[in-house]
């Protein structure tokens, strides 16, 4: 009896052994899990900076885009008075053109 008992003695010390290593190792994983949980976030939130900076990057282009467009509206409204003018303008050469012949058969 006093052998089963030696036995059941080392088996019994060499389970706590086995279970204490389990134990550490359990304990390293958790440790590297936290770690690279803690880079996942860090990751996370530069991702999350840089989307952000991208919005308002996004924003100003379509402020400058809005102002560029109507710019251009602008220049386009005044090209048209400008050749309204221009049309205008010849109209009137023209007129006066055939005004001044007109005058000149009637005086001759």
């Amino acid at each position: 009896m006093a052998d089963q008992i030696n036995i059941l003695a080392t088996d019994s010390k060499e389970a706590a052994s086995y279970s204490d290593k389990n134990n550490a190792s359990i304990k390293g994983f958790v440790n590297k899990i936290e770690a690279e949980t803690d880079k996942l976030l860090d990751t996370a939130e530069g991702v999350n900076s840089r989307t952000q900076g991208f919005a308002a990057s996004t924003e100003q282009i379509a402020a400058s885009t809005e102002e560029l467009t109507d710019t251009v509206e602008r220049v386009r409204e005044e090209l048209k008075e400008l050749e309204l003018a221009s049309k205008e303008k010849k109209n009137m050469y023209i007129f006066t053109i055939i005004f001044s012949k007109n005058m000149q058969n009637n005086i001759l």
